[in-house]
């Protein structure tokens, strides 16, 4: 049970800086090994997401946590593109109804209705804003 509390306190640590989100991936790197995930889920620590995602339900919601989702599900290289970015930035003067994802690839699963993704291949550097 001690290692089931020193896990979910890392869980639980690196989802605060990610919105309420973690990665498999993420977690392996912090030291915990992937098979904890669905049994602190099936305990309540976590909600299964998505293939690999989960969100930490105690970490208090942002405005951003619909973009980080987005872009978590579409896996890693994805960035925001179009309007999405606009409110994200506060620029926009409505959030729109679907965030638009592009990558240079195929996301690995179904997307919600609320996730656009786009391919695209695109040389430009991104820039990271809010994490």
């Amino acid at each position: 049970m001690a290692a089931d509390v020193k896990y979910r306190e890392i869980v639980r640590e690196l989802a605060l800086d990610h919105y309420g989100y973690v990665t498999t991936r993420d977690v392996a790197e912090a030291g915990v090994p992937a098979v904890e995930l669905p049994k602190l889920a099936a305990r309540g620590g976590l909600e299964n997401i998505a293939y690999e995602l989960y969100r930490v339900p105690d970490v208090p919601p942002t405005r951003y946590d619909q973009f980080a989702e987005a872009l978590l599900r579409v896996g890693e290289g994805a960035y925001l593109h179009g309007e999405p970015v606009l409110a994200l930035l506060g620029l926009g003067d409505v959030n729109p109804r679907r965030i638009k994802v592009a990558t240079d690839r195929r996301a690995r699963s179904k997307l919600p209705a609320f996730v656009e993704q786009t391919r695209m291949r695109s040389d430009a550097p991104t820039v990271i804003y809010e994490g």
